[in-house]
Order: C-alpha cells, then structure tokens, then sequence
C-alpha cells in the first residue's frame, strides 16, 4: 500500500465502515479502510445461521469475558464473548439486529463525564443513520426514528410469532400472558 490518504480507519466494523462513508460524501477526501480480516462469508447474511460464525477461529476473534456469579458453573468461569473478525465487525455475526442500547445508559454515561453522549445528544444521530419502516403490531414512537438513511431498520415479524408462542406456552406454568 504505497498510497497517500487523508484518512486512514482502522477496523471495518459498523463504527469504521458509518466514519469512512460519512468522509466520502467529500469527494476530495481519500480514504482508506482496513480491516483484519476478509468478507463476511454468505452464512452472515442469513440471521439464524450467524451462530455458525460463533466460536469459529476465522470469522470470530474468540474473546471470553467473566459473567460474574453467573458464570460459576461454566468452564474457567468464562463465558464466549463473540466479536466479528471480518469486514462488517460484529454486525456480521449479531443476527442482523440493530440494537440502539437503552436511553439511560447513554444518560449515566454522560453524567460520568462523557460529554456529548446523553441520550438526547445521540438520538439526532441515530435518526440520521436508519430508514425506518414501522410495521402494525408494534408501536413505535414516530419522532425516535428516522427515515432516508443507509440502514433499513423494521420491526422484525418473525421474532414477534416466535415471542407470542413462549408468551401462550409460559400460560401452562402459572405465568400470565401478556401483550400481543
């Protein structure tokens, strides 16, 4: 690589691959993107076979992390923290899911020092990042979520069904259902 760049991003995971495409909406900047590792393989395009990247030496960093009293009956009381070691980071091997983090996380963050980081600081950036597509059985807050941005973000039908079948079978052991 023998190349002059105006940014070099280290890490093409969700974080480094969102900063590279934001700096080359300037066309004048030069940006190269590196990454550990190779493509995602097909597997990571289809959510219920991400497991598969799991524990795999070649798509997964294969980090461990304590579980605290959760963790005492694992082995060396460590559980699988699973970080994707490929282009796409983590995101191409998390289902797919897009997860923001509670509100209040960001909150306590920002009480701690992290200026710039409260929930309120983030969301306008979380709005600008999604196309959102709302669907009927869940209800939404309409001003959280954006609309034109480069990632699709729905409601996901599938885990709704699969979520209502635990809600009625849980009725059998005494607990009431609840929601749809």
């Amino acid at each position: 690589m023998n190349e002059i760049y105006d940014f070099v991003i280290v890490g093409g995971g969700s974080a480094g691959a969102a900063i590279a495409a934001r700096l080359t909406e300037d066309p004048t900047c030069s940006v190269a993107l590196i990454e550990a590792d190779q493509r995602p393989p097909d597997l990571a395009s289809v959510p219920a076979a991400c497991v598969g990247l799991h524990l795999n030496p070649e798509t997964d960093w294969m980090f461990t992390a304590d579980p605290g009293r959760g963790g005492l009956g694992l082995r060396e009381q460590r559980m699988p923290a699973p970080r994707g070691r490929m282009l796409g980071g983590s995101s191409s091997l998390n289902y797919l899911a897009w997860v923001r983090g509670h509100p209040g996380d960001y909150d306590h963050w920002c009480a701690r020092g992290a200026i710039g980081w409260s929930y309120a600081d983030v969301l306008p950036l979380f709005r600008k990042i999604e196309d959102f597509s709302p669907i009927s059985e869940i209800a939404v807050d309409p001003d959280a979520h954006g609309q034109g941005g480069p990632a699709g973000v729905t409601g996901a039908r599938a885990c709704l069904a699969s979520g209502a079948g635990v809600r009625r079978s849980g009725g059998g052991g005494g607990h009431p259902a609840r929601g749809l």
